[in-house]
């Protein structure tokens, strides 16, 4: 049955975003740097927000047998602006821990994994809402791995990485 099939692929993008969360505030508590513990709270954060995006398709799938009639998630940040804004921050003495850049390379996999699997069941979708739903969802996760990867890059271009 098709309800069935969305609530499990709801289900999954719950775990997904639930384990993203997870990582995120463990990598948050755990590295030096003040703006790369800022940037994984900020991506637990969302994470958050995508469960309860989730979770409020969920229930409502499963109370009502269909998916609702509008979509409620939207891409609501620029992180682009949230990027520049933080650099524009940066004390210039900052510098970044080898297992500060694997925490962010673990980021960039999980956020591509997200991305990954929303694009697909976006494509696979058969109601316009499910499909936006998932599409956003999608946009979300790969505006995070730009995010991650412009800290990264500027990180690596000021020559902040240190081996500690």
């Amino acid at each position: 049955m098709k309800i069935n099939r969305d609530l499990e692929s709801l289900r999954k993008a719950i775990e997904l975003e639930k384990e993203g969360s997870v990582y995120y505030k463990k990598a948050a508590s755990i590295v030096k740097s003040p703006v790369t513990a800022g940037l994984f709270e900020m991506l637990a954060a969302d994470e958050m927000k995508h469960i309860e995006f989730l979770q409020n398709y969920f229930e409502k799938l499963s109370e009502e047998g269909k998916w609702p009639d509008v979509n409620t998630v939207n891409l609501d940040k620029d992180f682009k602006l949230i990027f520049k804004e933080a650099v524009a921050g940066m004390d210039a003495a900052l510098k970044v821990s080898t297992d500060e850049v694997e925490a962010m390379r673990h980021a960039l996999e999980l956020e591509n994994k997200g991305r990954a699997m929303y694009e697909d069941l976006s494509e696979k979708a058969s109601e316009r809402v499910e499909k936006e739903m998932y599409a956003a969802l999608a946009a979300w996760e790969k505006g995070h791995e730009e995010y991650i990867e412009n800290f990264a890059n500027y990180f690596q271009e000021n020559g902040l990485f240190t081996e500690e």
